[in-house]
């Protein structure tokens, strides 16, 4: 079962953890393969600027994803999905 748990600041290590799942994402997007603390903090900034709501996800124990989202997005000012980040492993 998939639960979504309103995301804040609190979580941070969690996020970090999801985040820092991708590496080759991070590098593209962040110039960098691992994210700090501070990164992660920017994106909450980022988030609060934009009114964005943030969730994460979590199917029994786990924490597998990040879902942003806002109700006006800042060019057509409709509800928008800003991010689904889901964790990535390889087995």
């Amino acid at each position: 079962m998939l639960t979504f748990i309103q995301n804040d600041r609190k979580f941070i290590s969690i996020e970090k953890e999801i985040m820092n799942s991708n590496r080759e994402y991070n590098a593209i997007a962040y110039g960098k393969q691992i994210l700090e603390d501070k990164d992660i903090l920017a994106t909450f900034n980022e988030a609060d600027e934009l009114q964005i709501e943030r969730y994460l996800v979590k199917e029994d124990k786990d924490y597998i994803a990040i879902l942003d989202y806002g109700m006006s997005s800042p060019r057509q000012q409709k509800p928008w999905l800003s991010l689904l980040w889901i964790e990535y492993h390889i087995s």
